[in-house]
Order: C-alpha cells, then sequence, then structure tokens
C-alpha cells in the first residue's frame, strides 16, 4: 500500500489514508471536521486528513508517505 502511494498519490480518499497510517502504527483519533493520525512512540509523527467522502488531495497521500518514511528511517536508527 505504502508503494502504492508513493507511486500514485492521486485518487485517494480519506478511508484509504487511514489504512495506510494504521499499517504503520499511527493512532486515528476523529476530530470535529478532520481525522488526526499519531504515532504513539514518535509523538512528532502526525497528520490531519479531511473528513471529505470523496477524493482527496494529493498533498495528503505525499505527506502520508513523507510520516511513514520518518517513521522508518527513526525505527532504523533505534535499532543500530
Amino acid at each position: 500500500m505504502l508503494e502504492r502511494a508513493k507511486n500514485s498519490p492521486a485518487g485517494w480518499r480519506s478511508n484509504g489514508l487511514i489504512k495506510l497510517y494504521e499499517q504503520f502504527g499511527f493512532e486515528i483519533r476523529q476530530g470535529k471536521n478532520d481525522i488526526n493520525d499519531i504515532h504513539p512512540t514518535y509523538k512528532n509523527l502526525r497528520a490531519s486528513i479531511s473528513k471529505s467522502s470523496g477524493e482527496l488531495s494529493p498533498a495528503y497521500t505525499r505527506h502520508a508517505v513523507k510520516m511513514i518514511e520518518k517513521l522508518i528511517e527513526y525505527k532504523g536508527e533505534k535499532n543500530e
């Protein structure tokens, strides 16, 4: 799913991005107008997703990829 997001950031809906974040351990919190994704260990890794029922801007997908890549980097540094 991460590779798909990297290669094709357009056409994603909020439920798809939520699944992507959940695969990497992010906690999902429903806000009034948006959905907040926060990693429980690395609190600086956070994002907001619009509650829109339609397709999201590709910027949301690119941000998700960036946050997940940072998480992978942090975990790699922790294991060294």
